[in-house]
């Protein structure tokens, strides 16, 4: 039983969105396009810095609420942010929580640490690391690579957080959860 799905590596800067189908009944994922929101800060001295970071706010909440209805997704799975080291770091979190908290249906989350234990199968694993396992696991996803066939790792890493979020999801209790109501 097939169902889409979606997932998400939220940030202010880089979100990304990947989705697919998803075989219930094999917890089988089948990631097929992505979209990266990416939002810069402005360089204009004129626009207030709070205003700005409305706007971005903005930009990721109408590109995510557009994908949201354009793929009607059953299930979402999203990796949480962790701590803040400074500032800049800290407006980050908040936003990514705030998205995280407008997403219907309702997410599944999963915290940084599950991520890499579920995926790579260390809680050091390295976005290089990530990027393999996801290259290995999903041989056929549209990744965006250099002619030389490395990965262009300033999208592909949040893409791939992404896809890893998705495949630790499947690890939770939540999902356990929910198959069962769609298995009934």
């Amino acid at each position: 039983m097939l169902i889409n799905y979606m997932s998400l590596d939220p940030s202010l800067t880089n979100t990304a969105v990947v989705w697919g189908e998803l075989d219930i009944k094999t917890d089988t994922l089948y990631p097929k396009e992505y979209e990266l929101i990416n939002t810069t800060k402005s360089k204009l001295k004129s626009i207030r810095s709070s205003s700005d970071l409305i706007r971005r706010c903005r930009t990721i909440n109408e590109k995510l609420q557009e994908l949201i209805i354009a793929y009607e997704p059953k299930i979402v799975f999203v990796e949480t942010p962790s701590g803040s080291q400074n500032y800049s770091s800290a407006i980050s979190y908040a936003v990514s929580c705030y998205l995280i908290g407008t997403i219907d249906p309702a997410p599944i989350e999963v915290t940084p640490l599950e991520v890499k234990m579920y995926s790579v199968g260390k809680g050091t694993a390295s976005k290089k690391e990530i990027m393999l396992y996801c290259e290995n696991k999903f041989p056929d996803f549209p990744y965006d690579k250099k002619k030389d066939g490395s990965f262009v790792e300033a999208k592909m890493e949040h893409v791939c957080d992404s896809i890893a979020a998705s495949v630790a999801g499947l690890k939770s209790k939540e999902y356990s959860q929910l198959k069962k109501l769609y298995l009934n």
